[in-house]
């Protein structure tokens, strides 16, 4: 089950792809740092439990301000830019997305075993590749990663 319709997947995997980009290439967050921020905040709540308004009513650009006020309590002041030429950043925002959706996984989940940095390095390889190459190469990294740590716990 998957928290929203396939027909929003599309929206949601734009979003999160301009919202990477704008955060990084615009406003030079250190994507790490950001993706931080942004899983302490309500965008991702919102996002992951598929409010149309946040996977499909606000521009990625709009996820960043909400996400710097909520967490900083500052403005951006950058002006909003999406970019024709679609962005390693973006290709991770866009492949993120799209596997939380298919997984019905959160992104606490996924960044918690592997960096957004480790897998901004797959998008050489990837970012031409069938999408089911990053799922297939994420579940390998999420299982090696929680194997690992319940191996560790016991």
């Amino acid at each position: 089950m998957h928290a929203y319709d396939e027909s929003y997947l599309y929206h949601a995997q734009k979003n999160l792809g301009h919202m990477v980009d704008f955060a990084v290439n615009t406003c030079e967050f250190d994507i790490d740092a950001y993706f931080q921020m942004f899983l302490a905040s309500d965008v991702c709540t919102q996002f992951e439990t598929g409010n149309p308004s946040y996977i499909a009513g606000k521009t990625g650009c709009e996820l960043v301000r909400e996400v710097i006020w909520e967490i900083t309590g500052t403005d951006i002041e950058e002006p909003d830019a999406m970019y024709l030429d679609k962005s390693p950043e973006y290709w991770l925002g866009w492949s993120l997305a799209y596997y939380s959706w298919l997984k019905n996984c959160r992104f606490q989940y996924i960044l918690q075993a592997v960096s957004a940095e480790t897998m901004l390095g797959m998008y050489d390889t990837l970012h031409e590749a069938d999408i089911s190459k990053f799922v297939d190469a994420l579940d390998d990294m999420l299982s090696d990663h929680y194997t690992q740590t319940e191996g560790a716990s016991h």
